[in-house]
């Protein structure tokens, strides 16, 4: 530079601390005089938005460890932001984020998802950088992250497992020891366990352990399949953000043994039917069976059983008489269950009562009427009236081949009457094939006897009357509809859940409700209809969609109908009770 002369000085630089607000230079020159200078700059200037951080959540999938984090960015400038790039540093990697690209525009925030897995379990932090490409500015955030929380440091040993079955379920009480191997306390207050088990309930249910400290956690579960063998559990410590997995394997609760049935006896008292079964059970386990609790499926009850106390040795045989009424007429196999509540295992065994000792009745003496009530491309439905002679009760009804009577009406000593629904395919191939479709009751003669009235007639004949292979149109008023997929009546209106334990849902999207009725398949009502409905009882009475409640707690297990009035007709819906 000559004397008094001015020149243009270009410089870059690279930041590496971002918390500096200006960069002093020394500009040295050759005869040796030094230029001292101060450029003053803002890095955030360059930056494109604010970022907050709003949450960072670990979770493992096979060995790796990832973490879901989820940050809130507002752009403060006054142009339109488009983020599309994203880095990382080398102890990590992301496998996606979103949206992509990141648009916003001035004075708008929103909320990114990234998901990153860990490579690098020293690390406490994780710095990440996003670049708009077209305005050439940069987004720079750290999310702090500690993977060592993420794998709690716990032992955990399992101590015990007892099995029971209650109901139709499975349940194991299960006794785990819980150790505390890091240096921080812990507090485990959340359990979870894979898909197939639900969780009763565990004890207790916040655990604060102190390092080196361990505790007995005891936790009860259940499941409906039988062929489960371990199941998988998950704790958290929710406020320091870590987890750990445990497996418990489940052992068989079946007794080890075998049951035979040695004699079937029946007899009449009173129109009551009853069966004296005489079983032999034979223990070939290590340990002796204690049997001291005998049930049975519904439909039937136990009027006694002995000896109540069942004691069987390893390799040794006892008997066991039952004395056991039906109930329901429709079932011919009762399930028994025995439990050794000291083994924690039961006995399971069916006994086939098909040979019923009761007669036929004096067929003169009832009449049969049935005529096609209207049909579908899948089911007829027929009205059917038995007339009844004087001093007669109808203790049981059913059509075989298998079908379902929806409903009927039973006026003692005069007449019984319904409507009873056939799968149009299955009747016509038992109509091609000769057979006869059969209505059965069990009936009550005078208070003193029973005996069976079995009145059959051909399937070409019902199938003929049923319109042969062209159905006949339902009454308007009178409309039974299935689901298919064509079908926008019958997927107006959805139940759930299915099966059903202690509450039954009635979703409606556009139809008006007017009352519900619950039926078996015997044909009995167990839920009646009401006569005055209110909105307090369902809902949607009184306006067309929303949803309808029903209580079936207190039905017994099996499978039902229920029947859906609407402005439109009648919707008949299987459910299952549980």
């Amino acid at each position: 530079m000559q004397p008094r002369e001015c020149t243009k000085l270009e410089i870059t630089i690279e930041v590496d601390d971002l918390s500096q607000s200006s960069a002093f230079f020394n500009l040295l020159g050759n005869n040796k005089c030094i230029i001292p200078f101060s450029v003053p700059f803002d890095p955030k200037e360059c930056m494109c938005s604010e970022v907050k951080i709003l949450n960072a959540k670990c979770y493992k999938e096979d060995e790796s460890l990832f973490y879901n984090i989820a940050v809130e960015i507002c752009n403060t400038g006054t142009e339109p932001l488009h983020l599309d790039s994203l880095k990382v540093d080398s102890s990590y990697i992301i496998h996606h984020w979103h949206p992509e690209p990141f648009y916003l525009h001035p004075e708008e925030c929103d909320t990114l998802y990234i998901t990153v897995e860990v490579s690098d379990l020293s690390q406490t932090s994780a710095l990440f950088t996003m670049f708009d490409s077209e305005d050439r500015c940069f987004l720079l955030f750290s999310v702090p992250l500690d993977p060592e929380k993420c794998l709690c440091g716990i032992e955990i040993e399992t101590l015990a497992v007892n099995c029971h079955k209650l109901e139709d379920k499975m349940v194991y009480d299960i006794e785990v020891e819980v150790c505390n191997t890091s240096i921080n306390p812990l507090n485990l207050d959340r359990l979870i366990v894979n898909s197939g088990y639900n969780i009763r309930y565990w004890a207790p249910q916040s655990i604060t352990l102190q390092p080196g400290e361990c505790i007995n956690l005891y936790i009860s579960l259940e499941t409906d399949n039988f062929n489960q063998t371990s199941a998988l559990f998950t704790l958290f410590d929710e406020s320091n953000g870590c987890q750990i997995e445990f497996l418990v394997a489940l052992q068989k609760c079946i007794c080890r043994s075998r049951v035979e049935i040695q004699k079937v006896v029946c007899y009449q008292e009173d129109c009551k039917l009853f069966y004296d079964i005489d079983v032999v059970i034979c223990n070939y386990g290590e340990n002796t069976l204690n049997l001291d609790n005998l049930i049975v499926n519904n439909g039937y009850s136990i009027e006694n059983w002995s000896p109540q106390h069942l004691i069987v040795q390893p390799e040794d045989c006892e008997r066991l008489y039952i004395t056991l009424e039906i109930n329901d007429f429709t079932q011919t196999s009762p399930f028994f269950t025995l439990f050794d509540k000291a083994e924690g295992c039961y006995v399971e065994f069916i006994v086939n009562l098909e040979k019923w000792c009761i007669e036929g009745c004096d067929l003169e003496r009832f009449n049969l009427e049935y005529d096609i009530c209207f049909s579908t491309p899948q089911t007829a439905y027929f009205n059917f009236e038995i007339m009844l002679p004087a001093l007669t009760d109808v203790l049981g009804l059913w059509v075989k081949p298998p079908s379902t009577i929806l409903n009927y009406n039973y006026q003692p000593h005069h007449t019984i009457n319904g409507i009873f629904a056939f799968d149009r395919e299955y009747l016509e191939q038992m109509a091609a094939n000769y057979k006869d479709v059969c209505i059965y009751a069990v009936v009550c003669i005078d208070s003193s006897y029973l005996c069976l009235v079995e009145i059959c007639r051909h399937a070409q004949e019902i199938f003929d009357q049923a319109g042969g292979a062209m159905p006949m149109p339902a009454p308007p008023n009178m409309r039974y509809e299935e689901e298919n997929e064509t079908n926008t009546f019958a997927h107006s209106i959805k139940i759930y859940p299915n099966p059903a334990q202690n509450e039954l849902f009635i979703v409606s999207d556009n139809l008006l409700i007017n009352n519900i009725e619950i039926v078996d398949l015997a044909g009995k009502t167990v839920h009646a209809p009401s006569n005055s409905p209110t909105r307090g009882e369902f809902p949607t009475f009184g306006g067309a969609g929303g949803s309808a409640k029903v209580n079936v707690s207190s039905l017994p297990q099996g499978m039902y109908l229920i029947k859906i009035y609407t402005e439109n007709g009648i919707m008949v819906k299987k459910f299952i009770k549980r």
